[in-house]
């Protein structure tokens, strides 16, 4: 068959390459470099805004003159409504049958806490699972990892170079593996946590051409969706719940479009139209407006 032209972006972080993006396959080299050419004029027209000049077509945000003011109504909710983090977090897995974290990737601070959150006694009284965003084609990796009884990273470094598509996995989230099964250590076999991967599967040992790549181009809101249900129903005697950590946009959660009938069909709106919205409750860890 016919092969395609991969358009990835990278970006140089402390003078390395890392991947950072993707535009899916072009059919031909000419049809890569249009993108490229696009992607570069916005980039100069955004950099010639940022200098103070009138670009068409290009939007910058106005500048917040009284920030202390527009910070206020923020300030006085968190001052009303806000509590510690793991607290908010833990309290919300006691509740709920599944919650989902809408992640930015690429954030160390973010898998920190998560495995902050797997540290404490309280995760593993209420959950059972955790369902991640990463090729579900290696979950007998994530399973060796987890039943090993000495640690060897091996299995998981050897997933995430199993990746889609972003280039999200890092060290970070390796180490929120390496956590999970140090907690295991601790748990009666009954009562360790599973990782289960719930993402399209890439088995790039089997995509050897154009054609090979169609049978596994599936629709990822609902695939991931679809493999979170059936795992939780796999298993109704499991009375704990189950975390979901995902990146933020496919958590729309009923998000709906303008005409104000049609959902979004993110994996969330699925999970809720699955499990009941009662049972799903999903929330955002603090980000910035833009990344």
């Amino acid at each position: 068959g016919e092969a395609g032209f991969d358009q990835r972006a990278v970006i140089l972080v402390n003078g390395r390459w890392l991947n950072t993006g993707h535009d899916g396959v072009a059919d031909s080299l000419e049809q890569a470099r249009s993108t490229l050419i696009r992607k570069c004029e916005y980039v100069y027209r955004l950099g010639l805004r940022k200098l103070g000049e009138d670009v068409p077509g290009v939007v910058i945000r106005p500048k917040i003159e009284d920030p202390e003011q527009y910070l206020r109504p923020f300030v006085d909710f968190l001052k009303e409504k806000g509590e510690d983090p793991k607290t908010f977090v833990l309290d919300a897995l006691a509740r709920h049958r599944l919650v989902i974290m809408g992640e930015v990737h690429h954030r160390p601070r973010y898998w920190a806490f998560n495995a902050s959150l797997v540290e404490d006694p309280r995760f593993a009284e209420n959950v059972g699972a955790i369902y991640m965003e990463l090729p579900s084609n290696d979950q007998n990796l994530v399973e060796e990892f987890l039943a090993a009884e000495k640690l060897d990273t091996e299995p998981v470094i050897e997933m995430l170079r199993d990746m889609l598509w972003m280039g999200w996995p890092d060290q970070p989230m390796l180490d929120f593996f390496v956590t999970v099964w140090k907690v295991n250590q601790k748990l009666p076999p009954e009562k360790r946590l599973r990782i289960v991967l719930v993402d399209m599967r890439r088995p790039w040992e089997k995509i050897q051409k154009k054609e090979d790549w169609g049978q596994y181009d599936v629709d990822r809101n609902k695939f991931m969706a679809e493999n979170i249900v059936r795992d939780l129903r796999e298993r109704p005697g499991e009375k704990k719940n189950a975390l979901f950590i995902v990146g933020h946009g496919h958590v729309k959660l009923n998000f709906r479009f303008g005409d104000g009938k049609t959902v979004y069909p993110d994996a969330s709106s699925y999970l809720c139209r699955e499990l009941g919205a009662e049972s799903v409750y999903a929330f955002f860890p603090h980000k910035p407006v833009s990344t």
